[in-house]
Protein backbone atom coordinates (compact mmCIF):
# COMPACT_ATOMS: atom_id res chain seq x y z
CA UNK A 1 0.00 0.00 0.00
CA UNK A 2 2.89 2.82 0.70
CA UNK A 3 3.43 2.56 -3.34
CA UNK A 4 -0.31 3.38 -3.82
CA UNK A 5 -1.13 5.93 -1.12
CA UNK A 6 0.91 9.47 -0.50
CA UNK A 7 2.47 10.17 2.01
CA UNK A 8 -0.34 12.25 3.38
CA UNK A 9 -2.65 9.73 2.98
CA UNK A 10 -0.23 7.33 4.61
CA UNK A 11 0.02 9.08 7.61
CA UNK A 12 -4.06 8.74 8.15
CA UNK A 13 -4.36 5.10 7.41
CA UNK A 14 -1.69 4.49 9.79
CA UNK A 15 -3.17 7.02 12.83
CA UNK A 16 -7.06 5.04 11.96
CA UNK A 17 -5.71 1.90 12.03
CA UNK A 18 -3.88 2.89 15.37
CA UNK A 19 -7.23 4.39 16.77
CA UNK A 20 -9.22 1.18 15.80
CA UNK A 21 -6.55 -1.45 16.73
CA UNK A 22 -4.58 -0.02 19.87
CA UNK A 23 -6.37 1.80 23.32
CA UNK A 24 -6.21 5.70 23.15
CA UNK A 25 -4.21 7.17 25.19
CA UNK A 26 -6.10 8.98 28.42
CA UNK A 27 -3.22 11.89 30.25
CA UNK A 28 -4.31 12.48 33.53
CA UNK A 29 -2.47 15.06 35.88
CA UNK A 30 -2.80 17.98 37.80
CA UNK A 31 -1.33 19.37 41.23
CA UNK A 32 -4.11 17.97 43.71
CA UNK A 33 -2.54 14.62 44.08
CA UNK A 34 -5.17 13.61 46.43
CA UNK A 35 -7.66 14.39 43.82
CA UNK A 36 -5.82 13.07 41.02
CA UNK A 37 -4.66 10.23 42.72
CA UNK A 38 -8.49 8.60 43.66
CA UNK A 39 -9.51 9.57 40.39
CA UNK A 40 -6.90 7.12 38.75
CA UNK A 41 -8.40 4.55 40.93
CA UNK A 42 -11.76 5.44 40.24
CA UNK A 43 -10.80 4.65 36.87
CA UNK A 44 -9.35 1.76 37.04
CA UNK A 45 -11.45 0.46 39.42
CA UNK A 46 -8.80 -0.68 42.23
CA UNK A 47 -7.09 1.44 44.68
CA UNK A 48 -3.81 1.09 43.42
CA UNK A 49 -1.99 3.97 44.39
CA UNK A 50 -2.11 5.82 47.85
CA UNK A 51 -3.59 9.31 48.34
CA UNK A 52 -0.31 10.03 50.58
CA UNK A 53 1.93 10.40 47.45
CA UNK A 54 3.79 13.97 46.27
CA UNK A 55 4.30 13.38 42.96
CA UNK A 56 3.75 10.21 40.74
CA UNK A 57 4.52 9.29 37.71
CA UNK A 58 2.77 6.15 36.36
CA UNK A 59 1.51 4.42 33.00
CA UNK A 60 -1.00 1.58 33.37
CA UNK A 61 -1.47 -0.70 30.33
CA UNK A 62 -3.45 -4.00 29.05
CA UNK A 63 -1.61 -6.84 29.98
CA UNK A 64 -2.46 -11.14 31.04
CA UNK A 65 -0.20 -10.92 33.92
CA UNK A 66 0.31 -8.46 36.49
CA UNK A 67 3.72 -7.16 35.78
CA UNK A 68 5.56 -3.57 36.81
CA UNK A 69 9.24 -1.71 35.73
CA UNK A 70 10.34 0.79 38.32
CA UNK A 71 12.50 3.17 38.71
CA UNK A 72 13.07 4.72 41.57
CA UNK A 73 15.02 8.02 42.61
CA UNK A 74 18.10 6.63 43.28
CA UNK A 75 18.32 5.27 39.20
CA UNK A 76 17.83 1.99 40.16
CA UNK A 77 15.65 -0.09 38.32
CA UNK A 78 13.63 -2.80 38.56
CA UNK A 79 11.32 -5.40 37.11
CA UNK A 80 8.03 -6.74 39.79
CA UNK A 81 5.25 -8.90 39.20
CA UNK A 82 2.81 -11.07 41.13
CA UNK A 83 3.18 -10.16 45.24
CA UNK A 84 6.09 -7.52 44.83
CA UNK A 85 3.41 -5.16 43.24
CA UNK A 86 1.94 -5.02 46.70
CA UNK A 87 3.20 -1.70 48.15
CA UNK A 88 5.17 -0.45 44.93
CA UNK A 89 3.74 2.92 45.29
CA UNK A 90 4.61 3.22 49.08
CA UNK A 91 8.49 3.51 48.28
CA UNK A 92 7.35 6.69 45.84
CA UNK A 93 9.25 5.36 42.77
CA UNK A 94 10.17 8.31 40.00
CA UNK A 95 8.28 6.54 37.47
CA UNK A 96 6.24 3.34 36.98
CA UNK A 97 5.14 1.56 34.00
CA UNK A 98 2.43 -1.38 34.97
CA UNK A 99 0.44 -4.04 32.76
CA UNK A 100 -2.34 -5.28 34.45
CA UNK A 101 -5.90 -7.44 33.42
CA UNK A 102 -8.48 -4.69 33.63
CA UNK A 103 -10.94 -4.26 31.07
CA UNK A 104 -10.96 -0.85 31.23
CA UNK A 105 -7.47 -0.91 29.97
CA UNK A 106 -8.50 -3.05 26.91
CA UNK A 107 -9.62 0.62 25.61
CA UNK A 108 -7.40 3.02 27.22
CA UNK A 109 -3.85 2.75 27.88
CA UNK A 110 -3.51 5.41 30.86
CA UNK A 111 -1.11 7.62 32.48
CA UNK A 112 -0.89 9.37 35.42
CA UNK A 113 1.58 12.79 36.17
CA UNK A 114 0.72 14.67 39.42
CA UNK A 115 3.01 17.04 41.71
CA UNK A 116 2.66 19.33 43.95
CA UNK A 117 5.29 21.45 42.39
CA UNK A 118 4.25 22.80 39.07
CA UNK A 119 7.11 24.19 37.82
CA UNK A 120 7.90 20.41 37.84
CA UNK A 121 5.54 19.17 36.56
CA UNK A 122 4.71 21.36 33.53
CA UNK A 123 7.51 20.60 31.34
CA UNK A 124 6.55 17.09 31.71
CA UNK A 125 2.96 17.62 30.62
CA UNK A 126 4.15 19.76 27.75
CA UNK A 127 6.28 16.95 26.75
CA UNK A 128 3.49 14.11 26.62
CA UNK A 129 0.25 16.10 26.49
CA UNK A 130 -0.17 16.49 23.05
CA UNK A 131 0.88 12.64 22.06
CA UNK A 132 -2.28 11.75 23.78
CA UNK A 133 -6.21 11.50 22.47
CA UNK A 134 -8.19 12.65 26.05
CA UNK A 135 -6.80 15.05 28.42
CA UNK A 136 -8.52 15.18 31.98
CA UNK A 137 -7.07 18.46 34.19
CA UNK A 138 -7.32 17.12 37.83
CA UNK A 139 -7.89 19.94 39.93
CA UNK A 140 -5.15 21.70 41.73
CA UNK A 141 -5.30 25.22 40.29
CA UNK A 142 -4.15 26.73 37.38
CA UNK A 143 -0.41 27.81 38.06
CA UNK A 144 1.19 30.19 35.38
CA UNK A 145 3.46 27.26 34.59
CA UNK A 146 0.40 24.46 33.57
CA UNK A 147 -1.14 27.88 32.09
CA UNK A 148 1.57 28.50 29.86
CA UNK A 149 1.65 24.78 28.68
CA UNK A 150 -2.11 24.40 28.06
CA UNK A 151 -1.83 27.73 26.22
CA UNK A 152 0.24 25.69 23.82
CA UNK A 153 -2.12 22.54 23.42
CA UNK A 154 -4.04 22.69 20.04
CA UNK A 155 -7.37 23.30 19.72
CA UNK A 156 -8.60 20.00 18.43
CA UNK A 157 -7.05 18.32 21.57
CA UNK A 158 -8.56 20.50 23.74
CA UNK A 159 -11.95 19.52 22.22
CA UNK A 160 -11.35 16.22 23.82
CA UNK A 161 -10.01 17.23 27.39
CA UNK A 162 -11.79 17.45 30.47
CA UNK A 163 -11.68 19.86 33.83
CA UNK A 164 -12.40 17.51 37.29
CA UNK A 165 -12.27 19.50 40.05
CA UNK A 166 -13.78 18.76 43.66
CA UNK A 167 -17.25 19.78 44.78
CA UNK A 168 -17.34 23.75 45.14
CA UNK A 169 -14.04 24.40 43.72
CA UNK A 170 -13.61 28.24 42.75
CA UNK A 171 -13.09 28.76 39.02
CA UNK A 172 -11.83 32.69 39.05
CA UNK A 173 -8.80 31.43 39.08
CA UNK A 174 -8.47 29.39 35.98
CA UNK A 175 -8.32 32.11 33.72
CA UNK A 176 -9.86 30.55 30.23
CA UNK A 177 -9.25 27.21 31.01
CA UNK A 178 -12.70 25.85 31.63
CA UNK A 179 -13.62 27.63 28.08
CA UNK A 180 -11.36 25.58 25.99
CA UNK A 181 -11.97 21.88 27.40
CA UNK A 182 -14.88 19.77 26.27
CA UNK A 183 -16.71 19.86 29.37
CA UNK A 184 -15.75 20.33 33.28
CA UNK A 185 -16.86 18.36 35.87
CA UNK A 186 -17.29 18.61 40.11
CA UNK A 187 -16.09 15.26 41.27
CA UNK A 188 -15.60 13.77 44.93
CA UNK A 189 -12.79 11.99 43.84
CA UNK A 190 -12.54 10.12 47.14
CA UNK A 191 -16.37 9.21 47.71
CA UNK A 192 -16.10 8.27 43.57
CA UNK A 193 -13.16 5.97 44.40
CA UNK A 194 -14.64 4.53 47.50
CA UNK A 195 -18.07 3.15 45.60
CA UNK A 196 -16.23 2.15 42.54
CA UNK A 197 -13.41 -0.08 44.54
CA UNK A 198 -15.07 -1.77 47.46
CA UNK A 199 -15.31 -5.66 48.02
CA UNK A 200 -19.23 -5.79 47.85
CA UNK A 201 -19.77 -4.48 44.33
CA UNK A 202 -20.40 -1.02 43.24
CA UNK A 203 -22.20 1.52 45.34
CA UNK A 204 -24.16 2.73 42.09
CA UNK A 205 -26.05 5.28 44.32
CA UNK A 206 -22.54 6.73 46.22
CA UNK A 207 -20.98 6.66 42.73
CA UNK A 208 -23.60 8.59 40.58
CA UNK A 209 -23.59 11.14 43.79
CA UNK A 210 -20.11 11.72 43.55
CA UNK A 211 -20.21 12.79 39.99
CA UNK A 212 -17.93 9.73 39.23
CA UNK A 213 -20.04 8.80 36.70
CA UNK A 214 -20.11 12.12 34.69
CA UNK A 215 -16.19 11.62 33.90
CA UNK A 216 -16.84 7.59 33.13
CA UNK A 217 -19.67 8.43 30.52
CA UNK A 218 -17.57 11.34 29.02
CA UNK A 219 -14.54 9.04 28.84
CA UNK A 220 -16.56 6.34 27.16
CA UNK A 221 -18.40 8.89 24.72
CA UNK A 222 -14.74 9.84 23.31
CA UNK A 223 -13.90 6.40 23.09
CA UNK A 224 -16.88 5.74 20.68
CA UNK A 225 -16.58 9.13 18.78
CA UNK A 226 -12.92 8.76 18.05
CA UNK A 227 -12.80 4.97 17.15
CA UNK A 228 -15.79 5.95 14.32
CA UNK A 229 -14.05 9.09 13.49
CA UNK A 230 -10.97 6.74 12.11
CA UNK A 231 -13.60 4.30 10.84
CA UNK A 232 -14.92 7.25 8.76
CA UNK A 233 -11.13 7.84 7.16
CA UNK A 234 -11.02 4.57 6.54
CA UNK A 235 -13.98 4.09 4.26
CA UNK A 236 -12.53 7.68 2.87
CA UNK A 237 -9.27 6.40 1.63
CA UNK A 238 -11.36 2.88 0.50
CA UNK A 239 -13.50 4.66 -1.18
CA UNK A 240 -10.56 7.20 -3.28
CA UNK A 241 -8.09 4.52 -3.93
CA UNK A 242 -10.79 1.74 -4.66
CA UNK A 243 -9.39 1.35 -8.18
CA UNK A 244 -5.55 0.99 -6.88
CA UNK A 245 -6.38 -1.63 -4.39
CA UNK A 246 -8.44 -3.76 -5.78
CA UNK A 247 -6.62 -7.36 -6.83
CA UNK A 248 -6.16 -8.29 -10.22
CA UNK A 249 -8.10 -11.31 -11.89
CA UNK A 250 -5.75 -13.88 -11.70
CA UNK A 251 -4.37 -15.43 -14.55
CA UNK A 252 -3.75 -19.19 -12.97
CA UNK A 253 -7.85 -19.16 -12.00
CA UNK A 254 -9.80 -17.44 -15.75
CA UNK A 255 -13.30 -16.47 -14.98
CA UNK A 256 -16.34 -18.63 -15.90
CA UNK A 257 -18.11 -16.48 -18.32
CA UNK A 258 -21.16 -18.55 -16.50
CA UNK A 259 -19.81 -18.30 -13.29
CA UNK A 260 -21.21 -14.44 -13.06
CA UNK A 261 -18.17 -11.55 -11.60
CA UNK A 262 -15.89 -12.23 -9.38
CA UNK A 263 -16.57 -11.51 -6.26
CA UNK A 264 -14.65 -9.84 -3.72
CA UNK A 265 -13.55 -11.34 -0.14
CA UNK A 266 -13.96 -7.39 1.71
CA UNK A 267 -17.24 -6.25 1.78
CA UNK A 268 -16.08 -2.93 2.41
CA UNK A 269 -13.89 -2.99 -1.02
CA UNK A 270 -17.00 -4.24 -2.71
CA UNK A 271 -19.16 -1.48 -1.73
CA UNK A 272 -16.50 0.76 -2.57
CA UNK A 273 -15.83 -0.39 -5.97
CA UNK A 274 -19.47 -0.65 -6.70
CA UNK A 275 -19.69 3.36 -6.87
CA UNK A 276 -17.78 5.47 -9.72
CA UNK A 277 -14.86 7.54 -8.11
CA UNK A 278 -13.37 10.31 -9.40
CA UNK A 279 -11.40 13.24 -8.08
CA UNK A 280 -14.58 15.83 -7.82
CA UNK A 281 -16.64 13.41 -6.41
CA UNK A 282 -13.72 12.06 -3.74
CA UNK A 283 -13.14 15.70 -2.54
CA UNK A 284 -17.02 16.01 -1.76
CA UNK A 285 -17.08 12.46 0.40
CA UNK A 286 -14.60 13.89 2.33
CA UNK A 287 -16.19 17.25 2.97
CA UNK A 288 -19.50 15.62 3.68
CA UNK A 289 -17.77 13.06 6.16
CA UNK A 290 -15.50 15.71 8.45
CA UNK A 291 -18.14 18.24 8.30
CA UNK A 292 -21.05 16.66 9.93
CA UNK A 293 -22.42 17.97 12.91
CA UNK A 294 -21.70 15.29 15.11
CA UNK A 295 -21.06 17.15 18.39
CA UNK A 296 -17.17 17.80 20.19
CA UNK A 297 -17.27 14.18 20.32
CA UNK A 298 -14.47 13.03 17.30
CA UNK A 299 -13.77 16.96 16.70
CA UNK A 300 -9.90 16.06 16.94
CA UNK A 301 -9.85 13.03 15.08
CA UNK A 302 -12.22 14.43 11.68
CA UNK A 303 -10.24 18.18 12.20
CA UNK A 304 -6.95 16.60 12.11
CA UNK A 305 -7.61 14.14 9.37
CA UNK A 306 -9.62 16.28 7.17
CA UNK A 307 -6.29 18.41 7.27
CA UNK A 308 -4.17 16.16 5.97
CA UNK A 309 -6.59 15.35 3.27
CA UNK A 310 -7.45 19.06 1.80
CA UNK A 311 -3.45 19.64 2.19
CA UNK A 312 -3.30 17.75 -1.23
CA UNK A 313 -5.85 20.11 -2.83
Amino acid sequence: TREVLSDADMHIAKEAVRRMEQPLRLLVFGTDLKHAISLTNMMLGQRIMPPSLRQVHAQFGHGDMPRARVLYRDDRQEKLHGDALFGLFEDAPKRVRMTMYLPVLQKVALRLIADQDATKLAPEVAQIVNGSDIVIWAGGGCPPDLADVWAGVPGDLQNHSYLVVPPGTELSGWGDVPGKVMDFFEVDARRAEGAKTRKSGVDKLAFKESGGGQVVKAVKKEIEGLTQSANDACQVLLMRYADEVMPPPSAEAPQDADAGPLQLENPTLDKAKSQPVDEERAHRVRRQIYTIPLGKVATRSRGLLYQDLVKRQ
